[in-house]
Protein backbone atom coordinates (compact mmCIF):
# COMPACT_ATOMS: atom_id res chain seq x y z
CA UNK A 1 0.00 0.00 0.00
CA UNK A 2 1.15 3.70 -0.86
CA UNK A 3 2.52 4.93 -3.82
CA UNK A 4 5.52 3.36 -5.49
CA UNK A 5 8.90 5.15 -5.22
CA UNK A 6 10.74 6.40 -7.80
CA UNK A 7 12.22 4.52 -10.48
CA UNK A 8 16.31 4.16 -10.09
CA UNK A 9 17.83 4.81 -13.70
CA UNK A 10 20.92 2.58 -13.90
CA UNK A 11 22.97 5.78 -14.19
CA UNK A 12 21.63 6.85 -10.29
CA UNK A 13 22.53 3.30 -9.52
CA UNK A 14 26.21 3.09 -10.76
CA UNK A 15 26.62 7.01 -9.63
CA UNK A 16 25.65 6.20 -5.74
CA UNK A 17 27.27 2.62 -6.24
CA UNK A 18 31.10 4.77 -7.27
CA UNK A 19 30.35 7.24 -3.89
CA UNK A 20 29.77 4.38 -1.54
CA UNK A 21 33.04 2.83 -2.98
CA UNK A 22 34.96 6.15 -2.50
CA UNK A 23 33.15 6.48 0.51
CA UNK A 24 34.51 3.18 1.85
CA UNK A 25 38.11 3.95 0.48
CA UNK A 26 38.24 7.10 2.35
CA UNK A 27 37.16 5.87 5.89
CA UNK A 28 39.69 3.00 5.27
CA UNK A 29 42.32 5.26 4.48
CA UNK A 30 41.46 7.41 7.12
CA UNK A 31 41.68 4.39 9.89
CA UNK A 32 44.65 3.52 8.51
CA UNK A 33 46.59 6.66 8.73
CA UNK A 34 45.03 7.08 12.67
CA UNK A 35 46.22 3.77 13.40
CA UNK A 36 49.84 5.42 12.86
CA UNK A 37 49.58 8.26 14.84
CA UNK A 38 47.85 7.52 18.37
CA UNK A 39 44.28 9.12 18.63
CA UNK A 40 42.35 10.13 21.25
CA UNK A 41 39.07 8.61 20.03
CA UNK A 42 38.26 4.69 20.98
CA UNK A 43 38.99 1.77 18.75
CA UNK A 44 35.23 1.10 18.88
CA UNK A 45 34.00 4.15 16.63
CA UNK A 46 36.30 3.00 13.85
CA UNK A 47 35.42 -0.75 14.14
CA UNK A 48 31.51 0.12 14.43
CA UNK A 49 32.56 2.61 11.15
CA UNK A 50 34.06 0.00 9.09
CA UNK A 51 31.22 -2.48 9.86
CA UNK A 52 28.55 0.45 8.82
CA UNK A 53 30.73 0.42 5.19
CA UNK A 54 31.13 -3.15 4.91
CA UNK A 55 27.31 -3.48 5.11
CA UNK A 56 26.65 -0.51 2.69
CA UNK A 57 28.80 -2.53 0.38
CA UNK A 58 27.54 -5.65 0.51
CA UNK A 59 23.76 -4.06 0.08
CA UNK A 60 25.76 -2.61 -2.83
CA UNK A 61 26.49 -5.70 -4.74
CA UNK A 62 23.11 -7.26 -4.18
CA UNK A 63 21.35 -4.80 -6.44
CA UNK A 64 19.55 -6.44 -9.33
CA UNK A 65 20.88 -4.82 -12.62
CA UNK A 66 18.86 -4.59 -15.96
CA UNK A 67 22.25 -5.84 -18.05
CA UNK A 68 25.96 -5.76 -17.48
CA UNK A 69 27.54 -2.30 -16.16
CA UNK A 70 31.40 -1.96 -16.23
CA UNK A 71 32.67 0.16 -12.62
Amino acid sequence: PGFPGAEMTQEVLLQEFKEMIKEATERRAAVLDDQTIPSQLPTAIFSLDAKTSCRRLEVAFHCKLKGPVAV
